[in-house]
């Protein structure tokens, strides 16, 4: 035999067993690229539930945040109400005391000043209710996120 023949047949047989061998990784690299490409599947659509639950959790953030600015409101309106018909009551009870009986010790109105206590109490306590308010409903918007984190 000439070692031109025998050379090629030795590289034929092991060309045959190579192939079969590259075969093997072959098959094996395209099934760790399926389970990677599932995990990866997997993790978006994880990704995709938890967006949605932060998101429906932000939106029921805002829609609280909106209820009670309108909460608020309300409470504005009654407070003016309040504020109008003490004036009224003041300026009465300031006619009242010219009309005809003698000044206060300390010179000042005591209806007045009971008046202006009790407005600065109440616009001071409708600053710490807002502020109570809104404490709450950022509270609740960051149990629901770590309750949507937490159902991973």
């Amino acid at each position: 035999m000439n070692g031109h023949a025998v050379l090629g047949g030795l590289l034929v047989v092991l060309g045959a067993a190579g192939l079969g061998g590259w075969a093997g990784w072959d098959w094996r690299d395209a099934r760790a690229q399926r389970e990677r490409v599932a995990a990866v599947e997997e993790a978006q659509r994880e990704e995709a539930a938890l967006r949605g639950r932060m998101e429906e959790s932000h939106a029921r953030t805002i829609d609280e945040l909106a209820r009670l600015r309108i909460d608020r409101a309300d409470l504005d309106a009654a407070g003016r109400a309040l504020r109008v018909r003490l004036a009224a009551a003041v300026a009465a009870a300031s006619a009242a005391s010219a009309a005809g009986s003698a000044p206060a010790p300390g010179g000042g109105d005591p209806i007045g000043v009971l008046a202006g206590v009790l407005e600065r109490a109440d616009a001071t306590a409708a600053d710490l209710a807002d502020f109570a308010d809104r404490s709450r409903a950022a509270g609740l918007a960051c149990e629901r996120s770590f309750d949507a984190l937490r159902r991973r």
